[in-house]
């Protein structure tokens, strides 16, 4: 049986289930099949992890098996007898996806993306940061969410008003059950998302707030725990280092594509404002911190 996706405005094909996915779309962007991939005698390792050339790339992930990616355009499984399918599912919507996305020449980042009055902001950080949990909360409070985890920014065809944009991306949010019960969410029952043994993340569908087309970037957040919520506008070089330290397949460019994806990160911060956020260390920080980007964002130009 044959699955239609739509992700990252692609439409994806697929023999597998992929829920965390909003289903449609027409054509094949990408295809994800069960298969033995081919690959390129240039193809060289990158650690233990994986081994890559800037067209193509092939993880191998421990008692599960395969998951390549050719030239933006397949997503190829080869799983071992006995394999944990919900893992290879979570795989595929993450470093596999991201991976098609790097190929196809956008920015890629560990990230979560909303919109306000047609300007998008992202916020980066350090995992357990509550980039999942502000992306629910500004959901409930007036904003459009884009995306969740995976961030994928784009530099449209040059024009007098062109910018970076931030791409529709996956149609869910994941949550921790203490941070959905905060905020009074309803979390799906299955299927569960495991990153690893200390993680219970659930997904929160709300396609209702997702938006389906690209929106001017206008704000880059970095977020920091602090005492209170506050803004700080960082230097050049030091949004520099955020930007590189939350790109999501920074270890996969070492293949090949450095420079060229060093000059889109400078891009990227010669145009866009990044700022750190600080925000207390309680659930009570959300709705202040809310208000704050509102102000902060109002004041950007659209």
């Amino acid at each position: 049986m044959a699955y239609s996706f739509t992700a990252f405005g692609l439409s994806l094909k697929s023999e597998i289930a992929l829920p965390e996915l909003k289903e449609g779309g027409n054509g094949c962007d990408v295809d994800i099949r069960v298969g033995k991939a081919d690959l390129s005698g240039e193809i060289k390792a990158i650690g233990s992890f994986f081994r890559a050339t800037k067209d193509e790339i092939q993880f191998d992930i421990k008692d599960v098996g395969a998951v390549t990616v050719k030239q933006g355009r397949e997503i190829i499984i080869s799983p071992l007898p006995h394999a944990d399918w919900n893992r290879i599912r979570f795989f595929i919507i993450n470093a596999a996806m991201a991976s098609v996305l790097q190929q196809r020449g956008l920015k890629v980042f560990h990230a979560s993306a909303v919109a306000w009055k047609e300007r998008a902001a992202i916020f980066m950080g350090n995992p357990g940061a509550g980039k999942s949990t502000i992306a629910a909360a500004m959901h409930l409070n007036g904003f459009r969410v884009l995306s969740d985890e995976i961030v994928a920014i784009d530099f449209p065809a040059p024009s007098p008003t062109s910018g970076p944009v931030v791409l529709p991306g996956l149609h869910s949010i994941r949550l921790l059950p203490k941070s959905a019960q905060y905020l009074g969410l309803d979390l799906d029952p299955e299927p569960m998302l495991r990153t690893g043994p200390e993680e219970d993340k659930r997904v929160y569908s709300a396609l209702g707030g997702f938006l389906e087309r690209s929106i001017p970037l206008k704000r880059i957040y970095v977020l920091k725990e602090g005492d209170g919520n506050c803004l700080e506008s960082l230097a050049p070089q030091d949004s520099f280092l955020e930007i590189i330290n939350n790109y999501y397949t920074i270890g996969m460019i070492r293949a090949g594509g450095a420079p060229e994806h060093l000059r889109g990160c400078t891009k990227l911060i010669s145009t866009v404002p990044v700022k750190r956020l600080y925000r207390a260390g309680s659930l009570n920080y959300l709705f202040g911190l809310i208000e704050l980007v509102k102000r902060d964002l109002d004041n950007e130009p659209l």
